[in-house]
């Protein structure tokens, strides 16, 4: 009603080869450019810096590939850091380490290859740590993982029940 992002968290859950990550950073560039949130940030998180760094080279490359973009921020390659300066904004590959993460406030977040993750502690970090924002996303992507006690796993079981509608959840998306 007020004009706001429903959506907070999106498990998308796809084959291996199904462009997950294009998708994506598509998502980031949009969130870093075209929202005109100041001081945004974005973050490529999975359980190891080069696994986050993937979306940072696609989405660097996109950026890269459109003048206006590229005019418009700083892609810090030795850093896995893009800075907009007229938002004071940033996309970043940060330390895998949840204890790190929780002074983080993020506005999106792509949290790649879930079912990789060995507990939740990143998750809910990053998740907990967008409370002050007024639309943050938090945007998992992941193929298919095999433990059924891991966080992918309740994320897909929670997927699951709202793609069927035996939960109704305004502030969830779900594709598998």
């Amino acid at each position: 009603d007020e004009g706001y992002r429903k959506v907070r968290e999106a498990y998308i859950s796809v084959p291996r080869k199904n462009s997950k990550n294009t998708f994506c950073s598509a998502l980031a560039c949009y969130m870093l450019f075209a929202t005109g949130e100041q001081g945004a940030q974005v973050y490529c998180v999975a359980t190891t810096a080069e696994q986050g760094r993937i979306c940072f080279r696609i989405i660097a490359g996109m950026i890269r590939q459109q003048p206006t973009l590229r005019g418009m921020c700083r892609i810090l390659e030795s850093r896995s850091e893009i800075l907009v300066p007229s938002t004071n904004s940033r996309l970043k590959v940060p330390s895998r380490i949840a204890g790190q993460a929780h002074g983080l406030n993020p506005s999106f977040v792509i949290y790649d290859e879930l079912h990789a993750a060995t507990n939740g502690d990143l998750y809910a970090a990053m998740l907990t740590g967008s409370g002050a924002r007024r639309e943050p996303l938090l945007c998992a992507i992941t193929t298919a993982g095999h433990s059924r006690a891991s966080i992918c796993y309740a994320k897909y079981a929670y997927a699951k029940r709202w793609l069927s509608g035996a939960i109704q959840d305004d502030a969830f998306f779900a594709y598998i």
